[in-house]
């Protein structure tokens, strides 16, 4: 019998299956890969069992969290009803409450209404009893004013109504008993705390002459109940008018009292202050100096304004005293914080004096004071408002446009361009200052751009403090005008610190660039002979040449002193000594290092100092030259050279001139060729 084995993976798990000839399969026993057991079939109970105890223990977990959940989320909800319960129930508690108020407050004011009935039909008789006695009728209104009296022996309406009938019908004997009532009844709680009630008792009393017999009477309640009076604007309104009723019918004491009320309210009042200036008037008219002293003296001890101080001095002056002096001892004391309400109180002074309440001479007088202080203050108003104006110029925001940016793009073309001529000029290696140029000049043109806004933000800034300051100037000298006051000098903005900061600037800028050239000097690498032109330069000889034409040979060049022979790329480089001149000696067996010429003189020009030697010259090109003892050379160009022969070399900067219709080169000094063949 043939049987088959087969190896097969199942759930990550390997296992043999044998498979017989007649189709019966059987599993041969395996390892467990997780805890190592040995097992029949296709999977092992251990790890079996071990997943689903794991399975259920997570089940019950997340049935546990669940119900946690669920008991969590039931007591919040109980919680909420709860709440929304007690919220309800203090709602209802609150609702009951306002309705046992307005059944309380109801049944209060039925009882109020009830208890007074009688006085409230007494008050509803009275009111068209005076209806009655301005429609002319007044016999029905007298016996309708009586009638509320009976009912309401406190009635004020009705003894007025009564007294005024009875006037009208001329029967003042009748009349006296009301008005004496009336007086009397100005002491009860609800007349005695207003005014208004003594003024309607007072205007009726004053109406016919004979019977203000009864004045003493009223003035008595008149003190007794002044202190009462409450201080709203109609109860201040009232006590005004009253007061001037009692001038009016020469009641100065009565006048008085209810004046000091009025100002020790209000001092700075100007009715109140133009009641006690005219009381003051009529006292020292009937030479009652000393009430008016005693007016003055409570005014006195109240002032605190220059309108209060104003009329203070004019009764002074009325009174004999020295009303000027206090007017300027007060002026002086005061501070530059109250410069605002001492304007407002001067345009209020010439309104009242325009209006004749205050004399032209006191007018006159707060007018100098005032101007005096403000000389004294002048100074101190103009730096203050040139600083606010600056403050506020400061803070504005200043458009400065592409004029910054604009500098900054110029200059870093013209940084480059200037760099770029340096570089040649010195003949430098361009990877020895490439670094520098270019981001040399990037941050060269960057502080020049940041430069430029700067100052042009400074110089807009200046002008807009400039039309600022002159139109806050012109204001205040407009109004400085109106009011009668020394006008303020415009400080002028003078240019000199904007051409000091230019200055800065433009030092900056140029320590920069002095800076960065001496960088690139340091640093740059003159350039090699592979590197260096090797164009024949073109001459201009002032004797004939002998050229030699064959191509040059590898001639030697001359030691040092210490022999040390140089290499071919070492060069006497004039340009780098920074030299006008240069003297070498010569030696007929072989030549000098190279000659580099500066590129920035405009020629150059070479002698021997040997008058009876001739020398040669040897150029990049291999061209070679003989100079005659009496010839010298000169050339218009940069030259790169080697020389020999006897004598010394001299090399001096040349110049052009014109000489015989052409032009030649000489020495730029010629006391130097003579100076140094000597």
């Amino acid at each position: 019998m043939e049987i088959r084995a087969h190896d097969k993976v199942f759930d990550g798990r390997s296992f043999a299956l044998f498979s017989f000839p007649d189709g019966r399969c059987a599993v041969a026993r395996h390892n467990c890969w997780t805890c190592g057991n040995s097992y029949d079939g296709w999977e092992c109970p251990v790890c079996s069992r071990k997943r689903l105890a794991e399975e259920q223990s997570r089940q019950a977990a997340r049935q546990h969290e669940e119900q946690l959940e669920a008991m969590e989320e039931q007591r919040e909800a109980m919680e909420r009803a709860a709440q929304q319960q007690a919220e309800q129930a203090a709602q209802q508690e609150e609702l009951l409450e306002r309705q046992r108020e307005a059944v309380e407050e109801a049944a209060e004011r039925h009882r109020t209404t009830t208890a007074n009935a009688w006085k409230l039909q007494a008050e509803a008789k009275s009111e068209r009893a005076y209806s009655l006695y301005q429609s002319g009728m007044f016999e029905e209104a007298y016996r309708l004013a009586v009638q509320s009296i009976e009912q309401d022996p406190g009635n004020l309406d009705g003894f007025w109504v009564a007294a005024s009938s009875l006037l009208s019908l001329h029967q003042a004997d009748r009349a006296r008993p009301y008005l004496e009532k009336l007086t009397q009844v100005l002491n009860l709680s609800e007349y005695r705390n207003s005014p208004k009630y003594f003024v309607q008792v007072l205007e009726l009393l004053s109406a016919q002459s004979d019977l203000f017999h009864l004045g003493d009477a009223f003035s008595s309640n008149l003190r007794m109940n002044v202190g009462n009076w409450g201080r709203s604007g109609d109860s201040t309104a009232k006590a005004r008018k009253l007061t001037g009723l009692l001038i009016e019918l020469e009641r100065f004491t009565d006048a008085q009292c209810v004046l000091e009320l009025d100002l020790q309210a209000d001092p700075r009042s100007i009715e109140a202050l133009n009641i006690a200036l005219a009381l003051s008037k009529k006292l020292i008219a009937r030479g009652d100096n000393d009430t008016a002293n005693k007016i003055v003296d409570t005014l006195s001890t109240k002032s605190h304004s220059l309108i209060t101080e104003s009329y203070l001095c004019e009764m002074y002056c009325l009174l004999g005293r020295d009303g000027k002096g206090r007017i300027d001892a007060f002026v002086q004391e005061e501070k530059i914080d109250s410069q605002l309400t001492i304007e407002a109180d001067v345009a209020q002074i010439k309104q009242i004096s325009n209006g004749g309440q205050l004399s032209q001479e006191t007018l006159a007088w707060v007018m100098r004071s005032v101007r005096e202080k403000y000389g004294q203050w002048k100074s101190t108003i103009e730096t203050q408002l040139r600083d606010t104006v600056v403050a506020n110029a400061q803070s504005v925001g200043v458009k400065t446009g592409w004029g910054g940016a604009a500098c900054g793009i110029l200059s870093f073309f013209l940084l480059i361009f200037a760099s770029a001529e340096y570089c040649l000029s010195q003949g430098f290696r361009p990877e020895s200052t490439g670094p520098y140029f270019a981001f040399g000049a990037l941050f060269g043109a960057i502080l020049i751009g940041t430069l430029c806004e700067r100052y042009i933000k400074r110089l807009r800034i200046a002008q807009e403090i400039r039309s600022r300051l002159a139109a806050a100037f012109n204001g205040e000298n407009k109004r400085f005008a109106e009011l009668g006051l020394p006008t303020l000098t415009t400080p002028s903005t003078a240019s000199g610190a904007h051409a000091i900061v230019f200055l800065i600037y433009v030092g900056i800028i140029i320590a920069y660039i002095a800076g960065w050239f001496s960088l690139m000097t340091s640093q740059g690498k003159p350039l090699t002979p592979s590197q260096l032109p090797t164009a024949r330069p073109q001459v201009t000889v002032q004797a004939p040449r002998d050229f030699t034409l064959e191509p040059p040979p590898d001639y030697p060049i001359c030691t040092d002193e210490d022999g040390h022979t140089p290499t071919p790329d070492e060069t006497i480089d004039v340009a780098s000594l920074n030299i006008r001149r240069m003297v070498v000696p010569m030696r007929s067996d072989c030549w000098t290092k190279r000659f580099i010429v500066p590129a920035n003189w405009p020629a150059y020009f070479l002698q021997n100092t040997s008058p009876t030697a001739e020398y040669e010259v040897l150029y990049m090109d291999g061209f070679r030259q003989k100079i005659r003892p009496d010839e010298h050379l000169s050339h218009n160009c940069r030259g790169i050279f080697r020389v020999r022969g006897e004598g010394n070399i001299i090399v001096v900067k040349g110049k052009f001139v014109a000489r015989d219709g052409r032009t030649v080169v000489v020495p730029e000094d010629p006391q130097e060729i003579q100076t140094l063949s000597q």
